[in-house]
């Protein structure tokens, strides 16, 4: 009997130990992660660094070979929020990989110029990143609207623009300005959502994402009925997905 109590102590007190250092464990793991990030994402860039300074230098590389490599240096540089240096490489690229006005669709140069336009998007240049987006926007629209108005493409651009507008609408000071320029974003995502489940059937997930950025130009409106509605479909579709999505 004293055994079994002395037993049940013990555990007792395991557990108790175990529940009152777990705030510091929990803490002591998501710094040891944090610091794996960082350290991982130095040698990733160091990486990077070395392969596109070993292609510039070889006369062999091919051009495509070396602006990949340059652009991947590019985006490293912007996930260390290197913003002026990512958007001076993404340049070089987006320049270069320019197609000439009967080149057959270029993806590569199509994903380029959204990076570029990213990385405005990030630092609050709305004019420049609006710019960039609209490019993109132009040139889907040259190759697919006669044919396909409804292209995946052309719904991705939208909803690009209508995310654009909803944080260039969170940075206006003044109400009027900052309503009339979320009224836009719910334009551009309306319509992205019309042509992603012309496209896609209903509920993809392309659906979802329009959806939350939506909501988010919806409830900052003021709209909070039409708002909650939208974040309910979005949930949905997430849930059919298998995706947890916490709401913003």
């Amino acid at each position: 009997m004293a055994k079994v109590i002395i037993a049940l102590l013990v555990a007792v007190l395991y557990i108790w130990v175990i529940m009152v250092t777990m705030p510091y464990r929990r803490e002591v793991i998501q710094n040891q992660d944090l610091t794996d990030y960082y350290a991982n994402l130095d040698l990733e860039f160091s990486r990077a660094k070395n392969d596109y300074e070993s292609r510039k230098a070889n006369a062999n590389t091919k051009v495509d070979q070396l602006l990949d490599a340059e652009e991947r240096l590019a985006l490293l540089h912007w996930e260390k929020r290197e913003y002026d240096r990512a958007v001076e490489l993404l340049d070089d690229v987006v320049n270069k990989r320019k197609p000439a006005a009967d080149a057959p669709y270029d993806d590569r140069y199509i994903n380029s110029l959204l990076h570029l336009a990213g990385v405005y998007r990030d630092v609050n240049n709305w004019q420049v990143a609006e710019m960039q987006y609209q490019d993109v926007y132009s040139y889907d629209k040259r190759f697919f609207e006669k044919t396909d108005p409804d292209n995946s493409k052309i719904a991705r651009d939208l909803n690009n623009l209508g995310l654009l507008y909803y944080l260039k609408g969170t940075s206006e000071k003044d109400e009027k300005s900052r309503n009339e320029v979320l009224k836009q974003s719910s334009g551009f995502l309306n319509e992205a959502l019309k042509k992603y489940r012309a496209k896609l059937g209903a509920d993809s997930p392309s659906e979802a994402i329009s959806l939350w950025n939506l909501y988010l130009a919806e409830r900052d409106q003021g709209n909070v009925d039409l708002a909650n509605k939208l974040k309910a479909k979005a949930e949905s579709i997430d849930a059919k997905m298998n995706r947890p999505v916490k709401a913003p």
